[in-house]
């Protein structure tokens, strides 16, 4: 994920990168069965990937080729 988002800023196709741990089950397998985009700043997502104890990061640029990583606030719990 860090090269894929080191990569994504160096050609500034992104300012930000979002992590997400994902669940440690069958169900949460495969990403493009969590996460649907149908709109450019929209995405449906699985209930059960976002829960109060799903833990993200933001990635971002350093300005010198790294990256900052920052632990994310979960706001957006859907139980």
């Amino acid at each position: 994920m860090e090269f894929l988002a080191r990569s994504l800023f160096q050609h500034h196709q992104a300012s930000k990168v979002i992590v997400v741990e994902l669940p440690k089950h069958r169900a949460c397998m495969h990403p493009d069965t969590l996460i649907t985009q149908p709109d450019l700043n929209t995405f449906s997502i699985y209930p059960d990937v976002i829960t109060r104890q799903t833990r993200s990061w933001a990635l971002t640029s350093d300005g010198h080729g790294g990256l900052s990583r920052r632990e994310e606030i979960n706001r957006y719990a859907c139980h």
